[in-house]
This record gives structure tokens, sequence and C-alpha cells, in this order.
């Protein structure tokens, strides 16, 4: 039963360092078209973006954001929703990252 644990404890560990190693090359990759979108998500409050052949949409609100997908009868699936801060600088350094966490979590559940 122990050895059970272990191995689940180490997917764990391969998982998070395969994730956040994604989410780092992503940002470094696309750091220019993640800016683009913070501008633009700032300006307009929503956002939708298409990726890895799915639109992602991007709702700001006063303190966070919300990454959705669309489904094809046109729902919305929230996917993840991260607390940003009410400061617009907090807004802008924060969006990057959320834009990188739910492209790379969008990757990984398709296995890409």
């Amino acid at each position: 039963m122990a050895e059970n644990h272990e191995n689940d404890s180490l997917n764990d560990k391969e998982s998070d360092s395969r994730f956040f190693g994604l989410i780092d090359d992503l940002r470094e990759k696309n750091s220019s078209r993640y800016e683009s979108q913070t501008q633009q998500l700032i300006n307009d409050k929503t956002i939708d973006v298409t990726l890895h052949g799915n639109i992602l949409r991007f709702q700001l609100d006063r303190v966070g954001c919300t990454c959705s997908v669309l489904m094809e009868d046109k729902s919305l699936e929230k996917l993840s929703w991260t607390r940003l801060g009410w400061r617009k600088s907090l807004k802008q350094s924060g969006l990057p990252e959320f834009f990188a966490a739910n492209e790379a979590r969008l990757m990984l559940k398709e296995g890409n």
C-alpha cells in the first residue's frame, strides 16, 4: 500500500513539473501575444482566444479573471479563475501568467 502512495506522489510531482515547465515555456514563447491579450482584455473586459481548436473566453471582473471554454452548443465550461486584485498594474502583471497557465492546462488536457 505504501508503495502505491509513493508512486502517486511521484506521478503528482512529475505532472506538476511538466505543467509548470510548460507554463514557463509558453510565457517565453508567447510573451508578445500575452501582452497584447492583456491590454485587449483590460480594455474590453472579455476576449475570445482560439487555441488548439478551442475557443477560450477570458472575462475580467473587479478583482480577478475567469477562463472558460466555449462549447459547441455555445455554453461555457469554466476552466479556472484567478484573483488579480483591484489595481490595473496587478492585472497587467498577472494576466500573462494566467494566459499561459490556461493554455498549458488545455494542452495537457488534450494530450498535446
